[in-house]
């Protein structure tokens, strides 16, 4: 009997399943990540027919409560279950998509979702638990061998979620860094809702983000909060002495070093949004259009107020209004002005000392890719905001102090600010800036005739 078994022919099956590819992330993983990718146990992996091989395709939303409507749930770190045994965490695309498998079925699938994103880029932590926001699905059925695409909208009852978001959150002021300058800010952490203290703040010791529980409504506050994070980490930890005062004037003037990390933080989400009004929790700021002797505003590089503005002149590409424009745009936006961050500048006089040594070369050449024009447009957009760093008597911004530029002063000669001004008045031939143009004025021109600025 045993002789004739063996003679009859043996069939071998062997069912090759390859795993898919689960990062639809749009950005590298980051190095040393310590995600453990678990497709399918080595229990279940080949006893089941191929017949009964699935896969699950969601598409995720979620409540978003700012703009009271449901979202695409874009970069959320997902855990899926198998009948209540862990299977594998992923994490939504920027649609809030997502497909896993293979899956052995029949079986029941649960999702949980978690305020967290990939190589945890950025986390929101309920404050009280100290742990993400987490919402779960229903069960899935996933019937034997059938593909599902399952639909669902999460209720985001704690707001969690709408301060992580793409949308309105923390991940946009991730997502726009990494897609306009290709770096990566790893490790943000956002506790809501912090209610102690009354105000939204970056704390540098903890490198923790605190959020209280209306900056839900206000992205621009959680984008400022961000923004400081964003320094503190392109700066590899060092934040500038005496740049941590809890309740400070905008229009006011401070000190260098406070106007720098506040105005930084102030423009960051100005040029998320690619606007010059900032509208937040506690403040609300129009930071265009503004220029010398504004109303309530101090002029300098010490007002805070004026270094955002300042920022946002050298990104944005539209002039500001009359009737005192001298703002030039120029080119390269935001990455430009990220890559003079990476020189770690404590304030935003040694920021403008690194843009000109690395941008323009000394004596400058037209043929560069960074000229004279905008060298001069340069300090033409920083000097709109008050803040004066040409060389000495050169009027024209040009470089150069010779007989124009005296003649220039020489013709406004007498005139005044105001108010009203003088009709020859012009904030660029006062070289001292006390308010009018006179001998004073035409001295400092003589002082430096002859000269070439390289500022």
């Amino acid at each position: 009997m045993l002789l004739g078994r063996l003679k009859k022919p043996i069939v071998v099956v062997i069912f090759l399943i390859m795993p898919l590819t689960l990062n639809q992330y749009g950005a590298p993983e980051a190095a040393g990540s310590k995600e453990k990718w678990h497709l399918l146990t080595s229990s279940n992996r080949f006893s089941q027919p191929a017949s009964a091989i699935s896969y699950l395709t969601c598409h995720f939303k979620y409540r978003n409560w700012q703009a009271n409507e449901n979202k695409s749930l874009a970069f959320t770190r997902v855990e899926l279950y198998r009948d209540g045994t862990y299977l594998n965490g992923t994490y939504t695309n920027i649609n809030g998509d997502l497909t896993y498998g293979p899956i052995a079925s029949p079986c029941n699938v649960v999702c949980w979702i978690y305020t967290r994103t990939e190589a945890s880029r950025v986390t929101v932590l309920d404050y009280f638990t100290q742990l993400s926001y987490s919402e779960a699905t229903p069960p899935i059925e996933i019937p034997t061998g059938q593909n599902v695409t399952f639909n669902h909208s999460f209720s985001d009852a704690g707001q969690g979620f709408t301060v992580f978001s793409f949308d309105s959150g923390l991940s946009r002021g991730w997502h726009y860094i990494y897609n306009e300058t290709e770096s990566d800010i790893t490790e943000a952490v956002a506790e809501y809702p912090y209610d102690v203290g009354g105000r939204a703040r970056y704390d540098p010791d903890t490198q923790h983000i605190y959020l209280p529980t209306n900056t839900y409504n206000y992205t621009d506050t959680i984008l400022h909060e961000y923004g400081h994070y964003a320094m503190h980490f392109v700066f590899n930890w060092y934040w500038p002495p005496n740049s941590s005062i809890p309740i400070y004037n905008v229009t006011g003037c401070t000190n260098p070093y406070l106007a720098w990390t506040e105005g930084w933080a102030y423009y960051f989400p100005l040029a998320v949004k690619n606007s010059g009004s900032f509208n937040g929790w506690w403040d609300n700021y129009e930071f265009e259009n503004n220029s010398w002797a504004t109303p309530c505003w101090n002029d300098s590089d010490t007002v805070i107020g004026r270094v955002t503005g300042a920022l946002f002149d050298l990104y944005d590409s539209q002039k500001d209004a009359p009737p005192w424009n001298y703002d030039s745009p120029i080119t390269g936006g935001f990455n430009r002005t990220w890559q003079i961050m990476k020189d770690v500048p404590s304030n935003f006089a040694s920021f403008w000392v690194r843009w000109n040594g690395t941008y323009y070369s000394h004596p400058k050449n037209d043929s560069d890719p960074y000229n004279q024009t905008d060298w001069t447009n340069t300090l033409l957009s920083i000097f709109q905001n008050s803040i004066d760093y040409r060389g000495q008597g050169d009027v024209e911004v040009d470089g150069v102090v010779d007989g124009s530029d005296n003649c220039i002063v020489a013709w406004r000669f007498g005139s005044w600010e105001g108010p009203p001004p003088s009709p020859r008045w012009d904030y660029l031939s006062d070289l001292n800036h006390d308010c009018v143009i006179d001998g004073a004025d035409l001295a400092i021109v003589a002082q430096h005739f002859g000269e070439s600025c390289d500022c």
